[in-house]
């Protein structure tokens, strides 16, 4: 079982020694998990069902309240761990520019290219991508602050922020999605409508969703998008933003598997190349020949590998 990347601060360490007890315990993570849900069913009212309407209850949450809950802290985390994973190549990434070259002997064999020197200009480009995802982190990235609400946005899904009372619990609120509607409502201790309205654009109800952020006091609520476009404003009707100033650029963690893996193979055959060493295209191709070499029926079995003997791009000194 591989440990996960570190998040920092992210979601507290507090328990880590008793729940890595329990999970050396169980030693396999469905097996953890599985217990975890045992004791929820069996020593909370995690799946109780509300009846709805039912403002007094106190045991039990509302219909897929709970569903929500457990797919919101998912969603949080496998997000956060993507940015974590984007922060360490882009880290990755820097070291590997400001890290001099090491000069290797010139031979008859194959030419060295050295990379450019440093500039000002490289620096400066440095502390426009760590401004940029400064930004990235705000309540109000390619949003605004409202009355009531604060949102952002990407290409692909849109956050709104509605403040809550200090104290107020995920049970004491009712968040009602709908493809082309938002509802947000207090419903304990007191009923109160937060917000309602009918939004700009639809969105995917199923892979929308809302949790309760009790360290800032806010619900938040992540709004997935049916096209990838950005809005003007949350709801109809309402002020909008400069659409010519927003940013449409789109982290790495925001494309497929696939995609990321294409980008990343890109930056790092880029730097290579840079660094006059081999891409990973390069190096396939060396490992191949380095098999082959001494492989029967091939006219250089015997001999000692020396790649520069076949016509191969790269330096492999």
């Amino acid at each position: 079982m591989a440990a996960g990347l570190p998040l920092g601060n992210v979601g507290g360490g507090k328990y880590d020694a008793a729940l890595m007890g329990i999970l050396q315990d169980c030693v396999k993570l469905p097996v953890f998990m599985d217990t975890i849900f045992s004791f929820l069913a069996r020593r909370t009212d995690f799946f109780i069902i509300m009846e709805p309407g039912d403002t007094q209850a106190k045991m039990g949450f509302l219909e897929r309240e709970s569903e929500t809950m457990v797919l919101s802290a998912f969603k949080k985390y496998e997000l956060l761990t993507r940015k974590r994973e984007t922060e360490l190549m882009r880290e990755a990434e820097t070291k590997l520019l400001e890290t001099p070259p090491s000069i290797e002997p010139i031979t008859d064999e194959l030419p060295i290219t050295l990379p450019p020197p440093s500039s000002s200009a490289k620096s400066s480009e440095l502390v426009k991508q760590v401004t940029a995802a400064a930004e990235k982190v705000s309540d109000t990235y390619n949003g605004a602050e409202m009355d009531n609400y604060k949102w952002s946005q990407t290409l692909l899904d849109l956050d709104i922020r509605v403040p809550v009372s200090k104290g107020t619990k995920s049970k004491d609120v009712r968040v009602d999605i709908k493809s082309d509607r938002l509802k947000v409502e207090l419903i304990r201790p007191r009923r109160k409508l937060l917000l309602e309205s009918r939004l700009l654009h639809k969105i995917k109800v199923e892979d929308s969703m809302w949790l309760l952020d009790s360290a800032k006091r806010c619900l938040v609520i992540t709004l997935d998008k049916t096209k990838e476009i950005m809005w003007k404003s949350v709801f109809v009707g309402e002020k909008g933003i400069d659409l010519t100033k927003v940013d449409t650029t789109r982290d790495i963690s925001e494309f497929d598997v696939e995609t990321q893996a294409a980008i990343q193979k890109a930056s790092y055959d880029n730097h290579m190349k840079m660094l006059g060493k081999p891409s990973s295209s390069d190096k396939k191709a060396h490992d191949i020949l380095r098999k082959a070499w001494n492989a029967e029926g091939s006219p250089f079995k015997g001999t000692p590998f020396d790649p520069s003997r076949v016509q191969i791009s790269g330096n492999w000194n």
